[in-house]
């Protein structure tokens, strides 16, 4: 599910900004439930007009979901950082991060090989194997997986969530985001969204 779904399934209030929709189709093997191909249908976005949210101040965090479809541009991120104080926490496909100083950035590890240059706070996802936040490995368990589709926004929601929920603390809101998404590839398509009460919260 797309991260404002699963936020709000957490229970956070959330404020949207979308510019086009994509259209993703699944095509998934009705004996074993296993994705087995999806196909993208992408649309060219219009820039985000920032100017629409009377008060940035009033949130506890802002979430930018950026698939490199025109919606977010750098020049977008930036103005954000610099009239908002709090937490951004970017997932994005853009290769700069270097240009995206001060906002807590993820990316997976294909994703990371592609960039250019980095950012002052880097969180590099490694699908089976966790994640790496500041040379700090965050192990993930064996899973059964059948479908990876999702799992980064799974990740993006829960340490959003975490992050929030216990102060601002890394190592909680990672370990707490693989585990969601550890949860999230398992499941069928048709039942996606997070709930607080399905991820164990105990080491």
């Amino acid at each position: 599910a797309l991260p404002i779904y699963n936020l709000k399934a957490l229970g956070i209030n959330v404020t949207e900004l979308i510019s086009g929709t994509s259209t993703k189709t699944r095509i998934i093997d009705k004996r074993s439930n296993y994705h087995l191909v999806r196909i993208d249908n992408d649309v060219e976005c219009d820039p985000i007009n920032l100017n629409s949210v009377d008060d940035i101040s009033k949130y506890n965090a802002i979430v930018i979901s950026d698939y490199e479809k025109g919606a977010v541009t750098y020049e977008l991120i930036q103005k954000v950082r610099q009239e908002y104080s709090g937490p951004i926490i970017v997932d994005t496909k853009k290769r700069e991060l270097g240009r995206l100083n001060g906002c807590i950035v993820k990316i997976n590890q294909l994703e990371y090989e592609r960039c250019t240059s980095f950012n002052d706070d880097l969180i590099v996802t490694l699908g089976s194997k966790g994640a790496i936040y500041n040379d700090k490995q965050y192990p993930a368990g064996e899973v059964d997986v059948a479908d990876v589709c999702g799992a980064g926004d799974t990740f993006l929601s829960a340490f959003t969530y975490q992050f929030l929920m216990s102060n601002e603390d890394y190592d909680s809101a990672i370990e707490f985001a693989i585990k969601a998404a550890s949860i999230t590839v398992q499941q069928d398509r048709k039942s996606t969204r997070l709930n607080s009460s399905h991820i164990p919260l105990s080491r």
